[in-house]
């Protein structure tokens, strides 16, 4: 919340960012998250994946807007529990269960906090 408020303070809602963020821009950041994660070898599964964040449009709950993001599976902790300790952290890391694995839909992240996402998996997950 904190993040999000001096976004606003700089001229530029955060949920505006995040509605507007380039597909592209989205997978760049997927992909360079996922080098930096893949090199700690303590994944089981990582990617960057494309998504579909739903929002909800004209009262249309149905709603979804192309994405990118990163699914994974740390090798000695379950997916479940790391969510329970992401959601711990002081900045909150919201993430969801899909077939077993973590997935992190960047849209829901502002580029600036990309940084926290990775030091707070590497962190949970090494300290499993």
């Amino acid at each position: 919340l904190e993040e999000s408020l001096r976004e606003a303070d700089r001229g530029a809602h955060p949920v505006d960012q995040m509605l507007t963020a380039s597909l592209e821009n989205l997978r760049h950041r997927a992909v360079r998250l996922a080098a930096q994660l893949g090199g700690t070898c303590r994944f089981a599964h990582l990617q960057a994946t494309p998504l579909a964040s739903p929002v909800a449009a004209n009262g249309d709950p149905a709603g979804k807007l192309p994405s990118f993001g990163l699914t994974l599976a740390p090798r000695d902790m379950d997916s479940q529990a790391l969510v329970a300790e992401l959601e711990s952290q002081p900045t909150l890391i919201l993430g969801r269960i899909q077939q077993g694995q973590l997935v992190l839909d960047l849209r829901t992240v502002l580029p600036s906090q990309d940084a926290q996402i990775a030091a707070a998996l590497e962190s949970k997950v090494a300290n499993a």
